[in-house]
């Protein structure tokens, strides 16, 4: 009898015992989901420095520090190089206030996240030294917009941070750059302009007898819009030093389908130029191979512009060249260097098309 009530007790005390593990258990998993749901549902603040001075960023391009002085920021590896500070500064506000969409302890290996081999990284220093570094992983799938996982290095957690603010870490060098841009064009503030090929030249000048007449007609009438008309050009053409053909051209003439008549080459020409602007920077300071490869050594069209430029309530003369070389392996753009400037940028095919247009057109 003692045996099996000594059996009983035994009996009671395992399932007292699997009943407290079962507990424990069951608390213990509780507790991790509610920690897991209250780190999803607080948004954390990634970065949280003071002031930042200094930012490297790595990247499939390579890694690119950058410096805080005088409140501009410098390139390191380049000083001169003409760092976008619009651009850059607001990368810096974004990254003060970055915050994560979502933020969860790994329940996987790190790598399931592309943590061993990340995408791209920065490391962030304030004025005291202290540092933050941001590990960039895969694409996070779910929800309405493609985040990335995002960890703090040494960290426990794992985030989901915005794809628009890793944008910023997988630029090239060339996308932070400032990009160089014209003086604004119109028909009433160029004066004349210069195209050359490697067989021919074309010069356009604006008349300034009829120039004059129509300021004159334009005081008296105040009609605009016949001033306008009244604008002619005359446009020569040369080879080999010789004028060959000049004509007198009023881009206005032309109907709005009229593409092929010097009246809508010099036309559609002009419009272009109010218009004109480079796409992309693409190499700084590049040696002469890189120069040729591109193009420009032996340029395929070379256009200089002189224009009226405003300057203290006076009207002034002012000039630019832009030396246009080949293009580049997609075809919808050309690599392009304006005046004696340290870059190469790309310049819209459809613009080098309409000063193609008028160098084949005589």
């Amino acid at each position: 009898m003692n045996k099996r009530k000594n059996r009983q007790i035994i009996v009671l005390l395992l399932l007292l015992v699997i009943c407290i593990g079962g507990y424990l258990g069951i608390r213990a998993y509780n507790k991790h989901a509610e920690e897991q749901k209250k780190a999803a549902e607080e948004k954390v603040r990634l970065c949280n420095l003071e002031q930042i001075e200094s930012v490297t960023i790595n990247n499939r391009e390579g890694e690119f520090s950058f410096q805080l002085k005088e409140n501009a920021w410098v390139y390191l590896q380049d000083p001169d190089f003409p760092v976008d500070q619009n651009k850059f500064k607001s990368f810096i506000s974004d990254l003060d206030y970055l915050t994560a969409e979502r933020s969860f302890q790994p329940s996987e290996s790190l790598s399931s996240y592309g943590f061993d081999s990340p995408s791209c990284s920065l490391t962030a220093t304030d004025k005291e030294g202290k540092t933050f570094t941001l590990l960039v992983g895969d694409k996070a799938e779910g929800g309405s917009t493609k985040n990335y996982y995002a960890m703090e290095k040494d960290g426990k957690l794992v985030h989901t941070i915005s794809s628009t603010f890793v944008k910023y870490l997988q630029y090239s060098l060339y996308d932070l750059a400032e990009l160089e841009t014209f003086p604004s064009l119109s028909e009433e503030n160029i004066t004349s302009l210069r195209l050359v090929s490697q067989d021919k030249t074309i010069v356009v000048e604006k008349d300034d007898s009829t120039q004059n007449a129509v300021e004159e007609e334009s005081a008296e009438n105040s009609d605009q819009e016949s001033k306008e008309k009244a604008v002619k050009y005359v446009l020569s053409v040369m080879k080999e030093g010789k004028t060959i053909k000049k004509l007198t051209i009023t881009p206005e003439a032309a109907s709005n389908d009229d593409k092929t008549s010097p009246e809508g080459l010099l036309s559609n020409l002009l419009q272009r130029l109010s218009w004109l602007s480079f796409e992309k920077s693409i190499e700084y300071k590049p040696d002469q191979q890189a120069l040729a490869e591109y193009g420009i050594i032996e340029p395929a069209i070379i256009l200089t512009v002189n224009y009226l430029d405003e300057k203290d309530d006076k009207s002034v003369n002012a000039a630019f060249t832009l030396t246009i070389g080949s293009s580049n392996q997609e075809g919808d753009a050309y690599y392009a260097v304006k005046d004696n400037s340290l870059m190469v940028n790309l310049i819209s095919s459809r613009t080098v098309n309409v000063l193609s247009d008028m160098l084949n057109a005589f």
